[in-house]
Formats: C-alpha cells, sequence, structure tokens
C-alpha cells in the first residue's frame, strides 16, 4: 500500500489520504502526548516558525497550532483579524490579494495554516507557496485536521476504529468538518450512516467518493426524527441542525457510545450530556493538540 511521505506535504483535504497515512499521525500522536500534557519538553521544531492566516475568526483551531508549535519548542506568527490583511497606500484602502499575501509570508515562515470563508483558497494558497500549507477550514468545502483529530480520538477511545458503527448526524452537506471526517473514515472497514434532514444530506459527488473508499453504500437517511438510528450506534458525530441529543435520547445507547463534536456547540448537544460518559468532546480538544503536534513533527521532519 502506498505510504505518504509526510516531509513537506501539504494538508489540503482528506480524499488523498490513506489509512496507513492517518496511522501514521495517530502513531505519532500517542509519542507526542506526554508533550501535550507538558510532562515531557521538545525542542524538536526549536528554530522553525508558524505562519496562522485565519481570514475566519476561530478559537480552538487557532489556540490549537499555536500551543502545538510552541510545545515542540517552534515559535508562531499571523493574524486571527482579516483587517490585518489589508495594504494601506496613500490613504486608500484595499484587500491584499491572497496570492500576494502568501508569497509574502512564505518568506517569515516555514509552515502555513489558513483558515478562510473561501471554498478552494487553500488549494489556492499551496500552489503559490513554497513552504508546506495547512487547510484549517476553507468555506463549506473541507477542515482535515478536524477529522483526523476525530478519528485520532476515536482510536485512543476505542482502541481501534475498524468494525465500529459510526452515524454523522446533522447538516452534512454544509459542514467542511463532517465532509473531511466522512472522506477519512470510510478508508477503514466502518458501518457508516448518514442522518440529516433531506435537503442537508451529502450530494452525489461527495457520496460517489465516499463509496469508493468504502467498498460498499453507506446507509443514508434523511429524516430529522430518525434518532433510534443511533441505538446500536459505537461513535456519533454532531454538528448543527437536527433533533437535540439529550441524556435521555442515550438512555437506550450503548453503554460505550461515544459522542464528538467539532464545537462550539449548539442547541445538537445538551449540556447535560455532558455527565454521561458518552460525551468525549472536550477530550477531543486535547486530541486536536496532540493530532496536530504530530502533524507538525511529520511535515517539517522531526520525525521520520
Amino acid at each position: 500500500m502506498r505510504q505518504l511521505n509526510w516531509i513537506n506535504q501539504d494538508v489540503i483535504s482528506t480524499i488523498n489520504m490513506e489509512k496507513n497515512d492517518m496511522e501514521q499521525v495517530f502513531d505519532v500522536a500517542d509519542t507526542l502526548r506526554p508533550v501535550a500534557e507538558g510532562r515531557e519538553k521538545s525542542r524538536a521544531l526549536e528554530g522553525k516558525i508558524l505562519g496562522n492566516l485565519f481570514y475566519e475568526s476561530s478559537t480552538r483551531t487557532r489556540l490549537s497550532f499555536e500551543s502545538a508549535m510552541l510545545r515542540l519548542g517552534g515559535g508562531c506568527t499571523g493574524f486571527a483579524d482579516p483587517a490585518s490583511s489589508r495594504a494601506v497606500t496613500k490613504g486608500f484602502e484595499q484587500k491584499e490579494l491572497l496570492d500576494d499575501m502568501i508569497r509574502v509570508v512564505e518568506k517569515y515562515v516555514d509552515i502555513i495554516v489558513i483558515r478562510s470563508l473561501h471554498d478552494g483558497s487553500a488549494e489556492l494558497s499551496a500552489n503559490y507557496a513554497s513552504v508546506p500549507v495547512i487547510n484549517a477550514g476553507d468555506g463549506r468545502n473541507e477542515h482535515p485536521t478536524q477529522a483526523l483529530l476525530d478519528l485520532y480520538t476515536i482510536r485512543h477511545e476505542k482502541k481501534n476504529i475498524d468494525g465500529l458503527k459510526i452515524v454523522q448526524l446533522g447538516c452534512l452537506n454544509v459542514s467542511r468538518s463532517q465532509r473531511s471526517f466522512a472522506f477519512a473514515v470510510s478508508k477503514y472497514d466502518v458501518d457508516l450512516v448518514f442522518l440529516s434532514p433531506k435537503k442537508y444530506a451529502f450530494g452525489r459527488d461527495a457520496l460517489n467518493k465516499i463509496e469508493k473508499n468504502l467498498g460498499h453504500k453507506p446507509t443514508v437517511v434523511t429524516s430529522s426524527k430518525a434518532l433510534p438510528t443511533i441505538a446500536d450506534a459505537d461513535v456519533i458525530r454532531v454538528t448543527f441542525g437536527i433533533q437535540p441529543i439529550n441524556a435521555r435520547t442515550l438512555q437506550k445507547a450503548k453503554n460505550d457510545l461515544i459522542v464528538l463534536h467539532p464545537l462550539p456547540r449548539g442547541p445538537e448537544v445538551a449540556r447535560d450530556v455532558d455527565s454521561t460518559p458518552h460525551a468525549v468532546y472536550f477530550r477531543e480538544v486535547f486530541n486536536g493538540l496532540c493530532t496536530r503536534m504530530a502533524l507538525l513533527s511529520l511535515i517539517l521532519g522531526s520525525v521520520k
């Protein structure tokens, strides 16, 4: 099976990642957990600088990448306010074009993390950049590192991903993280269920890619009230736009069911779920730190 060479690799989408590529990231993430916890120190990326270009507001993703780089001994620069990307000339203010911004920032940093409201902006950036680019969310397109940290969380909680029944729940076709997760998890031997209102179901193009990866058709349920579908699930990944999950909903669920959410949550996951053994979404946050530390280490060559 093809093995991805992570050194200097862009991370734009999960569609071209293979299972062994992702498992390599997860293995490195396991070794870095003591560093992420602060129990061990690392200078693996000393002298390296990460550039965060966040044209769309973010808290978890941006701070996670910054913390990951700092834990590994590197440095960070960039902006979290789109207004920072403006050029002022003779009193005339205009937005600096993305291609110009990338060709400037790459002179300052060793790797770029970009988040944007526009589909395709990460791939466009990678086309111009001479340094690796990581997609931290581009419009409604993809959010690959969120998918990786979700899968790492499943592996950490369940010890294995293969053989599980995984339900993706919410407005799927407008969620970049659900799309990236579906592309990634379909590389595993799983029973995959998509549960969404009909107008928010995955389109045929996405389903074709997922079916090709799985080797069979996923189960597609288009209803806002089909929550009995989750009764025998091992994992539920929830995003907005469907009947809320609450403690009562989960009473008939498997004892070891885990509920994932990329955060921030709305009413789709009630607060009373937090006190159940099913809630792992806050542990996901820490797992995101480990996963992004692993990616930075692999891409910047501190881990072979």
